[in-house]
């Protein structure tokens, strides 16, 4: 996926290049499973990782141990310096999030297709957050990580 993110057009908004390189990312994961495939391996794994807590706990692990590497990407691709500048791995973690959300609606819901795993990202990753809401403040503080 990082390739994937520092490979994104650099005028895309910093979440929606991570949401463009996280599609680009599942797809390529599934392309060798063919088009009919009820279940991706990727996502059965992901499923096998949420249900077993210690693959939990590596995974966890793992994250937090990586969470750096899309945190230097996003600042290169927005000309700062993230030791200085918490927006990138402010949006980072809200990728994260994300995806952690998407992947919990996705197994509730019974799993399925990278198709329907994408839907469940893209759920509550399109979710308008212009609207006036007394979120505002937060929102326009977390999501508007411009170039200097």
């Amino acid at each position: 996926m990082l390739r994937a993110l520092a490979a994104r057009p650099a005028e895309e908004e910093p979440l929606t290049a991570l949401r463009n390189a996280f599609r680009e990312s599942l797809l390529e994961l599934a392309e060798d499973e063919g088009p009919h495939a009820e279940e991706s391996t990727y996502l059965l794994v992901v499923r096998l990782i949420d249900s077993t807590p210690s693959l939990l706990a590596a995974h966890l692990r793992y994250l937090h141990d990586h969470e750096d590497d899309i945190v230097r990407v996003l600042a290169r691709r927005e000309g700062v310096d993230p030791a200085t500048d918490p927006r990138p791995r402010v949006v980072a973690m809200v990728f994260g999030g994300l995806v952690s959300m998407a992947t919990r609606d996705w197994s509730m819901r019974g799993g399925g297709t990278v198709a329907s795993m994408l839907a469940a990202f893209d759920a509550l990753a399109l979710i308008p957050i212009s609207e006036p809401s007394r979120l505002r403040r937060l929102s326009y503080a977390v999501f508007s990580l411009k170039k200097k």
